[in-house]
């Protein structure tokens, strides 16, 4: 069985306020504009009832957690991944110039 490996080059980063796209607050069902009253603006997930998004192409995808990469990929497309499955598919390259 033949083996594959991605070759597209990858910008990712640890989460950090002001990555996200914005937050929905499920106790409300809407848009989190301090709804809930939440002092999301020093961390977002310390709230039970909001959930940090991310638009991709496939839709409206929520962070796990602060612990995330925020990644993007050749066109410019964002999405999260959970850390432990970066750290499984993907590894740090030094120079750019090379791919």
């Amino acid at each position: 069985m033949p083996w594959y490996r991605k070759k597209v080059l990858t910008y990712a980063e640890p989460y950090r306020l002001g990555l996200e796209d914005g937050m929905f607050c499920e106790l409300e069902g809407k848009e989190c504009d301090r709804v809930c009253n939440n002092p999301w603006k020093q961390n977002p997930f310390e709230c039970q009832y909001c959930k940090v998004y991310i638009n991709t192409l496939e839709g409206r995808m929520f962070l796990n957690g602060s612990d995330d990469f925020i990644a993007t990929g050749s066109k410019g497309e964002r999405y999260p991944i959970r850390r432990d499955i970066f750290e499984q598919t993907y590894e740090l390259v030094e120079e750019k110039e090379n791919y």
